[in-house]
């Protein structure tokens, strides 16, 4: 049986609640299931489920999955922080430890739906596949086995699925402008073959293209399920060919199929007329660890578009203008002008009026007064889900929607 890393277990953890609900039943049993070793076991134990050292079951309240992973997030951030100070100690031994780096290609299990838009959390990807990096690699595309001339791999790739299974690779690529991005993937098993297949589009249009990053996925999925970036990854910047960008002593690499989006600097999925932004995502209620105060939640979209055909701005809970917006306790989104350094608020309201002992949700909130300032122009939005009274966390989505006449 394959061993995974503890980092990787805890991506499993992450997004798998089978996983996840496996490991709850029985935190001890993961060095049976994944090749985690004993110390590691007892590390996730206590930071889970905050298990004494002796303690087998019995294992108290049970709590929602969303509580278990924010959990696991910050242990999860700790390594990834490590990772990346340790390798910086040791830049001088980087082709020692790019020899063992293991190199994951993430795969939504359905090859007519290969990528999955940054804003669709329901297309979250269902299986990986990996394999050993070529040794003594220096670059990403040294690391797969490019062959220069052909863009493929020099020979098929031996791998395995999650579950060790063996699955053989190859791969395909388009040069522009003399230099090669990846454009699709072949996993071969028990003798049936399945392609992915996401053309490189020049980061022009809204089409998922194959994303890669250096010890950690590009994206992720938050306690709530919905996409978000990785602070802690390393990627390429727009437009970078993996061919030869450089490990710099990464022991993993990610490949993802996504949707470019604001998100990463790169040009939206929508056209200037778009009618909707997604600013924050639904947050399910939590009552249990809250701290008084805290921010739970926080979001950054780059580049919207004020149209000033727009004759009306409305935040609401769907991207259509409808649903009401409801934030336990606070909600605050601030704007920020494109190539300016001053940020200004737009919008904030306390739902729990005070800690009156009840959220009270707001119909669609027209804010067409405070954004007008801003037409024709493109802004960055930040929003903040923070608690006020203790208790309970919890929010509806936010959009923000333009009414543009058709």
């Amino acid at each position: 049986m394959k061993k995974l890393s503890l980092d990787h277990y805890i991506g499993l953890l992450m997004t798998n609640d089978d996983e996840l609900h496996a490991f709850l039943a029985d935190p001890t049993n993961g060095g049976v299931e994944h090749g985690i070793s004993k110390s590691e076991r007892a590390v996730l134990r206590r930071t889970v489920n905050h298990l004494s050292n002796v303690s087998r079951n019995g294992y108290g309240i049970k709590r929602d999955l969303g509580s278990y992973r924010r959990s696991l997030r910050l242990l999860q951030n700790v390594l990834h922080q490590h990772v990346g100070s340790h390798q910086f100690m040791n830049a001088a031994n980087t082709a020692v430890a790019t020899g063992s780096a293991t190199i994951y290609v993430y795969l939504t299990g359905n090859p007519s739906e290969p990528g999955a838009p940054y804003s669709d959390p329901s297309m979250a990807y269902t299986t990986y596949v990996s394999f050993q990096a070529v040794s003594g690699s220096t670059t990403i595309g040294e690391a797969m086995n490019l062959d220069e001339s052909t863009g493929s791999p020099k020979a098929t790739i031996q791998g395995t699925d999650p579950s060790g299974a063996a699955v053989e690779i190859t791969y395909t690529s388009t040069k522009i402008d003399g230099d090669w991005y990846l454009e699709s993937y072949t996993i071969t098993q028990n003798g049936t073959s399945s392609t992915y297949n996401l053309p490189f589009n020049e980061l022009s249009g809204r089409d998922p293209f194959w994303f890669y990053s250096l010890d950690g996925q590009a994206v992720v999925t938050n306690d709530q399920n919905k996409y978000q970036t990785n602070p802690n990854a390393v990627y390429g910047s727009v437009g970078t060919s993996f061919d030869k960008y450089p490990l710099n002593g990464a022991q993993t690499v990610y490949w993802q199929a996504i949707a470019p989006d604001t998100t990463y600097g790169f040009g939206p999925c929508f056209p200037n007329n778009t009618s909707s932004y997604a600013l924050g995502t639904s947050y399910a209620q939590i009552c249990q660890g809250v701290t008084r105060g805290e921010v739970f939640y926080t979001n950054t979209v780059t580049n919207i578009f004020i149209n000033p055909a727009a004759t009306r701005w409305i935040l609401s809970s769907q991207p259509d203008g409808s649903g009401q917006i409801s934030t336990d306790d606070i909600v605050k989104i601030e704007v920020e002008v494109v190539g300016s350094s001053t940020k200004e608020l737009l919008f904030e309201y306390d739902f729990s009026d005070n800690c009156s002992g009840r959220i009270t949700p707001l119909d669609m909130v027209d804010i067409t007064d405070q954004i007008s300032k801003y037409s024709n122009q493109y802004l960055h939005a930040y929003i903040t889900y923070q608690d006020k009274c203790g208790g309970c966390i919890s929010s509806t989505n936010y959009f923000l929607v333009a009414v543009v006449p058709t």
